[in-house]
C-alpha cells in the first residue's frame, strides 16, 4: 500500500476490517490520505486555472496589440499623407488601445490574485446605495446620450472588499452602457438577506455561445475602439472577473437576453446577487 502511494496512487487506502489499536491507526492513516488527495486535487485545479489564465491573456492580447501596431506604423510611415484630423483620430485610437491593454493587464493580475487558495475578499463594508450610485455616477458621465432609469434603493450593508464590489458593479454598468442603443434600466432590491442588482440595456444582446459561457470561459461580446461609445469591451474576461468577485462575496451573477417583438434579442439583462448584513426587504 505504501508503495502504491509512493508511486502517486493517491486513492490507495488500507482495508479497515479490524477495530483494535492497529485498525484505528489504519483508519487515521486513511483519513490523512483523504485529506492529502483533496489538497492535491485543489492544487491541480489551481494550476489548471493558471494555465487557462495565461491562454486567455495570450488570446486577449493578440487583437489590441496588432491594432496598436498598425496604428503606430501608419502614423510613422504615412504621416506625410495624412491631414491633421486623420492624425488626431489615429492618435486617439492608439491611446484607446493602450488604455485597453493597461486595463487588461490589471484584470489578469486581479484574477491571478483571486484564484490563489488563500485569497479572501476582505472584511470591509459598503452600503448597497453607495455601491450602486457611486459607480453609476462615474460610468454614466462617459455616455451622455444614454437615458438611465433608476428604480429602488437600499441602505443594506454588504461585507467584503469595497474595491472589488465597486469593480463588479462598474464592469457590469460599463458593459451595459457600451452596448446600449439609447436606454439603461438599473433596479435595486433587497429580500431574504440578498441584494439583487438588475441592469438592463437595449443593445444587440449576446449570442447563445456567449450566454452559455458567461463567467465560465473566454467568450467575447466585442466592441472595437472607434465604435459608438469610444471604447473596447471584452465581455469574456470581464464576465470572469465579475463572476469571481460575486462568488468571493457569497453571491452569484447571471445574464440573459431580452426578447424583442420579432423574437430576436432586444437587449440584455444582467443580475447580480450578493448577501447583505443589514437592511429591510425593499424593492422599488
Amino acid at each position: 500500500m505504501f508503495g502504491r502511494i509512493q508511486r502517486g496512487d493517491l486513492k490507495a487506502r488500507f482495508p479497515t476490517s479490524r477495530w483494535d489499536e492497529a485498525g484505528q491507526v489504519l483508519v487515521l492513516f486513511n483519513e490523512m490520505a483523504d485529506e492529502i488527495e483533496r489538497l492535491v486535487e485543489r492544487l491541480r485545479e489551481k494550476e489548471k486555472a493558471r494555465v487557462h489564465l495565461l491562454q486567455d491573456l495570450a488570446h486577449d492580447l493578440r487583437t489590441p496589440v496588432a491594432s496598436l501596431r498598425t496604428l503606430l506604423e501608419t502614423l510613422r510611415f504615412s504621416a506625410a499623407d495624412l491631414d491633421e484630423p486623420q492624425k488626431l483620430e489615429l492618435t486617439s485610437l492608439a491611446h484607446q488601445e493602450s488604455e485597453y491593454l493597461t486595463r487588461l493587464m490589471e484584470d489578469m493580475l486581479l484574477l491571478a490574485l483571486m484564484i490563489e487558495p488563500k485569497y479572501k475578499a476582505g472584511s470591509g463594508t459598503i452600503s448597497a446605495e453607495d455601491l450602486v450610485s457611486s459607480q453609476l455616477g462615474v460610468v454614466a458621465k462617459s455616455f451622455p446620450n444614454i437615458r438611465v432609469t433608476i428604480a429602488g434603493a437600499s441602505a443594506a450593508i454588504i461585507t467584503g472588499s469595497p474595491h472589488l464590489l465597486k469593480r463588479l458593479v462598474r464592469n457590469a454598468l460599463e458593459n451595459a452602457f457600451s452596448f446600449a442603443r439609447g436606454e439603461i434600466d438599473v433596479e435595486t432590491s433587497v429580500a431574504n438577506g440578498m441584494l439583487t442588482l438588475t441592469i438592463r440595456d437595449d443593445g444587440p444582446g449576446l449570442s447563445d455561445e456567449a450566454l452559455a459561457g458567461f463567467g465560465k470561459k473566454r467568450q467575447t461580446r466585442y466592441q472595437s475602439s472607434g465604435d459608438e461609445g469610444g471604447s473596447r469591451i471584452s465581455v469574456g474576461l470581464g464576465s470572469v472577473i465579475m463572476q469571481t468577485i460575486a462568488v468571493a462575496h457569497g453571491g452569484e451573477i447571471s445574464i440573459h437576453n431580452l426578447p424583442g417583438p420579432d423574437g430576436k434579442p432586444a437587449g440584455a439583462e444582467l443580475v447580480i446577487r450578493v448577501p447583505v448584513v443589514d437592511g429591510a426587504n425593499f424593492s422599488g
